[in-house]
């Protein structure tokens, strides 16, 4: 795949950003393409995002800011994204390593600071540090789903966008049942985002609340805004990272030990 600019790439860890699709004469036919240059996007062989971190209660309270450095590495088959804190110090090295593949399905893992600490078994779908951030909309493993339709229309923030519903096979086990991505077609990018569960309450919401311009002209996400079924706001800002960052074989390391038996 041709490489884009760092951010156009790491907006896969917010919304998916792809190259622009046309509309098709078939709803069907423009359903497919537009998913598959959904998933073509999310291909790396290696990248690092750092971002800030802040949430709100509905009563307007806030929690501390913090700073996580997200590292990925997606393939056709295997999806892997290591969660890590920067700072403040008490999140500092905590880490949530979490991995979709097809031979092993959807597995994760914390540990702390200590490169000997040993791995316990981790929610994929727990709120990370205490924020609205969940490992497994890292993965948009949504993208990858059988049931794939285009089911209206909408505008977010002056931009006109299709909706996508994304439902999973019946045998899946995942907490999440059905997505509707709102993708603006021309930019590329979901601009809003909401999983439902299998009762269609919502669970949760994602919408880019500001695009930024890459060096190749595309568009790319650079904050979000998540919302959580109890109205608990997260803002999601990347400021750096690496879109061909190197990815260390202990990165990944944990889930392979883990599946041996070591």
């Amino acid at each position: 795949m041709t490489r884009r600019t760092l951010v156009a790439l790491l907006a896969c860890v917010l919304c998916v950003g792809a190259g622009a699709v046309d509309a098709a004469t078939s709803s069907d036919d423009f359903a497919t393409t537009l998913v598959a240059s959904m998933k073509a996007a999310r291909v790396s062989e290696g990248f690092e995002v750092r971002m800030n971190v802040s949430s709100a209660t509905p009563g307007g309270g806030a929690g501390v800011p913090f700073k996580l450095a997200v590292v990925g590495r997606f393939g056709a088959d295997r999806q892997a994204v290591l969660v890590r804190g920067i700072a403040p110090e008490r999140i500092r090295d905590h880490a949530v390593v979490t991995e979709l593949a097809g031979d092993r399905g959807l597995r994760a893992l914390a540990y702390g600071p200590g490169s000997d600490d040993a791995s316990l078994p981790a929610d994929p779908f727990a709120r990370l540090f205490g924020s609205d951030l969940v490992a497994w909309d890292l993965l948009a493993p949504w993208w990858d789903w059988p049931a794939q339709e285009i089911v209206g229309a909408e505008s977010r923030g002056g931009h006109d966008c299709v909706v996508v519903r994304s439902r999973p096979a019946p045998a899946d086990r995942s907490v999440v049942r059905e997505v509707r991505s709102c993708v603006d077609q021309r930019a590329g990018i979901a601009l809003n985002t909401q999983l439902f569960d299998g009762r269609g309450h919502l669970l949760r919401s994602i919408a880019v609340t500001r695009l930024m311009r890459t060096q190749a002209g595309t568009w790319a996400a650079k904050v979000a805004a998540i919302r959580g079924a109890d109205d608990r706001m997260t803002q999601v800002e990347i400021y750096g990272g690496d879109e061909r960052y190197q990815v260390r074989p202990e990165t990944f390391g944990r889930l392979d030990r883990d599946e041996s038996g070591r």
